[in-house]
């Protein structure tokens, strides 16, 4: 079930191939389960948790949810999306928009984080593609294995 328009589609992440589907129970496993109950729309306007979902209703998922590699360290986490991917999972939407960040460190407390979560996990052996340059990519393009959306 998605009753979202597919507003992401106009992403410039989408638009260069850079942003796949995932079932949101997969995503959902990489959450920060610290995350403040309240978040901050684009407009800058403070929202709790059915706020964000009638806003995203109504306006559409308007970005992909980014998970962040981490080469060197072979760590990974939800870098941004943590609310809405909460959101999204107890209204049943069944896939979501996901772009890979390959960075050279992934840790909670990077310069570059976008949230204060303190969640992070370790690579499978061998599930990050060899010889990935630094930046953005389709969860098919990064890594060996990804689950299958239909």
């Amino acid at each position: 079930m998605n009753p979202l328009r597919e507003s992401w589609k106009n992403h410039p992440l989408y638009t260069q191939g850079k942003v796949g589907l995932l079932p949101t129970e997969f995503v959902y496993a990489l959450r920060g389960t610290d995350v403040s109950p309240t978040t901050t729309l684009q407009d800058g306007t403070r929202v709790d948790l059915e706020a964000l979902w009638v806003h995203l209703v109504d306006e559409g998922l308007q970005e992909p949810l980014m998970i962040r590699v981490g080469r060197n360290n072979q760590s990974y986490r939800l870098e941004a999306g943590n609310h809405r991917i909460q959101v999204l999972h107890a209204h049943g939407v069944s896939f979501v928009p996901v772009t890979i960040e390959v960075v050279d460190e992934c840790t909670p407390h990077s310069a570059t984080s976008h949230n204060d979560g303190n969640h992070l996990f370790t690579l499978p052996p061998g599930a990050l593609r060899p010889n990935l340059a630094n930046g953005f990519y389709a969860p098919d393009d990064a890594f060996v294995f990804v689950p299958k959306t239909n």
